[in-house]
């Protein structure tokens, strides 16, 4: 395998360079599944087809995406410049980007690649869902591939982003991530700087009935020996990054929320309802789609209150709303949010327990960040706010 003397020896004696098996798979694809990327571009140098589909709906472009080697990068660009589609989906719906969400190369190789990709049109699928209802960034955090979410939220990728299962990128991230993703996702609602539909309350749906904290509750108290392969049990720094990510997510929200809220407060006494009303339906379809359906319910009072005539009420309806949201940000957001589903049996008292000693802690790993929840998070924002600008 891999003998490029072979390779241009049997294309000398005119064999035919575009053969496939049973797979519909090609010289060229098995090629490039194998990483032999000198044969590939001898392949390439005599023409070969690079249009060919296996019966996986695969192209060449989605087999090389998730290939580590830099020198699959030679191969990207040759392809796309002999015009190879980037919007094109397999059987299971998914386009190049989510083959390239399970990539695991090194950063610049991945930033050239992505940025191959979007060169030749791949924005327009950036927010396409596979099969499961996964766009790029959801797969990329369920891989936890951190270089990835980071490279796609820069690149405009929405963080809002559902799975045809009901899960947002915290579940995903309490789920499967690790301290990367974590930092990935703060910076998003750092960068963003607008109210956003992810919730540290939204369950995954009816029948799965978990908070991203419940999920990750059950993640620290899996059996290894019934988890799924690539299920790891986070460490400590780990837990305390999740916990720093769900107060900043919280917290984030809930300040450019209060904001927003009460900057209705002058316009609804000087009669200037109209830009209100529909800020207020904006945010109730928001809390609606995060599944936050009491708050959505609240809205709408407020607006009847609004076309009511009823200004006083729904200014007071309004601070109050303020003042109860905020007084949540005055705890860790694991002592206070429900995690779990009521019918749920297992105590949490041990997790929690286990969480308050961490936090005595002095420092993370890496000894740079302090584990008082505030200065957690003050680092953070600092960090990366410095890094934006």
């Amino acid at each position: 395998m891999g003998n490029v003397s072979a390779v241009k020896a049997l294309l000398e004696l005119g064999v035919d360079k575009d053969v496939q098996d049973r797979y519909r798979r090609t010289a060229f694809q098995n090629a490039i599944n194998g990483g032999y990327y000198d044969c590939a571009n001898v392949l390439l140098d005599h023409g070969c087809g690079i249009h060919n589909v296996t019966v996986w709906g695969s192209t060449p472009l989605m087999a090389i995406m998730k290939k580590e080697s830099p020198a699959a990068n030679d191969i990207i660009r040759r392809l796309l410049l002999k015009g190879l589609c980037v919007t094109e989906r397999n059987w299971c719906q998914e386009t190049a980007l989510h083959h390239l969400s399970r990539a695991s190369a090194g950063e610049e190789v991945m930033r050239q690649r992505l940025q191959m990709l979007l060169d030749a049109g791949a924005g327009s699928v950036m927010e396409f869902k596979d099969s499961r209802g996964y766009t790029p960034l959801a797969t990329a955090v369920s891989k936890d591939n951190h270089v990835l979410v980071r490279l796609l939220l820069e690149a405009g990728s929405k963080g809002d982003c559902i799975t045809g299962d009901g899960r947002n990128i915290l579940h995903l991230a309490a789920e499967w991530g690790t301290v990367g993703v974590f930092w990935a996702i703060a910076e998003l609602l750092i960068v963003a700087k607008e109210v956003t539909t992810i919730d540290i309350r939204t369950i995954v749906s009816p029948e799965v009935p978990y908070t991203p904290l419940g999920l990750f509750r059950q993640r620290m108290a899996q059996d290894a020996t019934s988890a799924p392969a690539h299920w790891r049990s986070p460490n400590s720094q780990e837990i305390l990054a999740f916990e720093a990510l769900l107060s900043f997510v919280r917290d984030h929200g809930i300040t450019q929320e209060s904001k927003t809220l009460l900057g209705m407060v002058p316009k609804i006494r000087l009669g200037n309802v109209k830009p209100v009303m529909q800020e207020l339906s904006r945010l109730a379809e928001a809390k609606l789609a995060a599944k936050i359906y009491s708050e959505a319910e609240t809205f709408r009072v407020i607006k009847i209150q609004i076309e009511q005539g009823s200004w006083e009420d729904a200014i007071e309806s309004l601070e109050e709303f303020v003042e109860v949201a905020t007084a949540r940000m005055e705890a860790s957001p694991l002592m206070q949010e429900s995690a779990d589903p009521p019918q749920h049996d297992i105590s949490n008292e041990a997790e929690l327990d286990q969480i308050g000693n961490l936090e005595k802690e002095d420092s993370f790993d890496s000894g740079s960040i302090s584990l008082g929840e505030k200065q957690v998070l003050t680092v953070l924002e600092e960090e990366i706010v410095a890094t934006a600008v």
